[in-house]
């Protein structure tokens, strides 16, 4: 999940405070809550629809299939088509990729690898819920998953993977300037600003998200992460504020 993420001075780290690591968060979510809300909305629809409509239900058991064959591999691939290859596809018919060269088809590679790690993460992570709390979307297992994802996975695992990843190649992989910003405050200037983000965001998603049958729930997370990947796009472009699509793709 896109996070934004601050660059301060060495100066300014000093007094980095909880307000400002969580300001271009709440900056971000004033400014496109109305994308946002559009985006919950149509998933709050998809999920009825698929409830109310048996001949939706029919059709996706092929995805059903297609996702446990496909396993990890899916997870992986799909990962890597919603949160790389989509927001590149955005850029390009948006006007902001104007041309292809090395050094974007390099970017491009490391964004699917990271997003790829990301997906198996979601999917696993998806796969420990369905063994703990069981496949029933009762009210109570709904909001249960949905604040261990929020509260647990995102926060702990997700997120940092997916930032300290791509805050590694912002360092050119250079070890030491690297290990230099992971031990100076990093999860409050890095980590924290998207966690709201990720919230407002995430949370009515995946209340949606959770009363789905367990193999539609990772399918249904990389629509949800390629609109959201589409929208960030936008986001950037409206924006000043450093983000991670300064250095990755959405």
């Amino acid at each position: 999940m896109p996070n934004l993420q601050t660059s301060p001075s060495p100066k300014a780290r000093s007094k980095w405070t909880l307000r400002q690591a969580v300001e271009p968060g709440i900056q971000a979510i004033r400014g496109n809550w109305v994308p946002i809300a559009v985006i919950q909305l149509v998933a709050l629809i998809l999920v009825v629809a698929y409830y109310q409509t048996p001949a939706l239900q029919e059709s996706l058991k092929v995805v059903e299939t297609v996702k446990a064959r496909g396993g990890l591999a899916f997870a992986f691939f799909g990962g890597m088509v919603a949160g790389a290859v989509v927001p590149e596809l955005a850029k390009l018919f948006t006007g902001r990729l104007r041309s292809v060269s090395k050094r974007w088809l390099q970017e491009s590679a490391f964004n699917g690898l990271v997003y790829g790690i990301v997906g198996v993460q979601v999917d696993l992570f998806y796969q420990v819920l369905t063994a703990t709390l069981g496949g029933q979307a009762t009210p109570s297992v709904v909001i249960t998953k949905t604040l261990i994802d929020q509260l647990v996975f995102s926060p702990l695992l997700s997120i940092p993977t997916a930032t300290i990843m791509f805050r590694w190649r912002y360092h050119n992989f250079q070890r030491e300037t690297f290990a230099r910003e992971l031990r100076d405050r990093f999860y409050l200037m890095q980590i924290v600003p998207g966690v709201l983000m990720c919230w407002a965001f995430w949370v009515p998603v995946l209340c949606c998200l959770y009363t789905l049958p367990t193999l539609l729930q990772f399918p249904f997370s990389l629509l949800a992460e390629a609109a959201w990947s589409i929208l960030f796009v936008f986001m950037t472009q409206q924006s000043s504020t450093p983000v991670a699509g300064s250095e990755r793709p959405d």
